[in-house]
C-alpha cells in the first residue's frame, strides 16, 4: 500500500493518486490536508490518518508541497518517501497564493491567509538517515528554481528528470 499526499490548493481527489495506483499496481491510499489550515494541524492530521492504516504500508509519495509534508511524515513516522519537486521553501513559494483560491481538485474557493503561510517551516530539511527518493524537474512551473534548491538539500537522493526517465525506460 502507498501513502499519496497531494500539492498545495488540491484534494485526494486529484487525479494523480488514481495515476500513480494504475502505474504501480499496488492500493493507493490518497490522504487529504486543507491547504487552509496551518502547517502543524495539517501535518498531526495527515500522520494520524496514516499511522491508523500503516499495517502494509510500502511508502509515503508526495508531489510539490504533499512532497514537503510526505518528508515531514517520514521524519514523524520514522518511515520512507518518495518526493516530487517537493516546496523546498514553502513560506516564501507560496506567498503568490495570499488571498482568494480555487481548489484544482474540488472547484471550492477558499482564502489562503498570512498566519497560514507563516506557520510553515522556512526551509525544508531532508530526512536523515530514513530511506528517502527525492526527484526535481527543473521544468516546474509553479515553483520555479525548486529543483536547485532539491539538488542542495538531496544531495545524495536526488534524482534528476533525466536519470528518472531512463530508469523508467529500463
Amino acid at each position: 500500500m502507498i501513502f499519496y499526499v497531494h500539492g498545495f490548493n488540491s484534494s485526494k481527489e486529484s487525479s494523480t493518486g488514481k495515476m500513480l495506483a494504475e502505474q504501480v499496481g499496488k492500493p493507493v491510499v490518497c490522504l487529504e490536508y486543507d491547504s487552509s489550515k496551518p502547517f502543524k494541524e495539517n501535518l498531526e492530521n495527515l500522520s494520524l490518518e496514516a499511522w491508523k492504516d500503516m499495517d502494509g504500508f510500502d511508502v509515503i509519495v508526495g508531489s510539490s508541497l504533499g512532497g514537503f509534508y510526505a518528508c515531514e511524515m517520514a521524519k514523524e513516522l520514522q518511515t520512507c518517501a518518495v518526493v516530487f519537486n517537493p516546496a523546498m521553501k514553502p513560506k516564501s513559494q507560496l506567498k503568490k497564493f495570499l488571498g482568494n483560491n480555487v481548489n484544482f481538485a474540488t472547484g471550492e474557493k477558499w482564502t489562503f491567509t498570512e498566519d497560514v503561510l507563516n506557520s510553515y517551516p522556512d526551509a525544508l530539511k531532508a530526512p536523515k538517515g530514513l530511506p528517502v527518493m527525492a526527484y526535481a524537474s527543473k521544468d516546474d512551473e509553479v515553483l520555479p528554481g525548486n529543483a536547485e534548491l532539491a539538488a542542495k538539500e538531496f544531495s545524495d537522493k536526488l534524482r534528476s528528470e533525466e536519470r528518472f526517465s531512463r530508469n523508467a525506460e529500463t
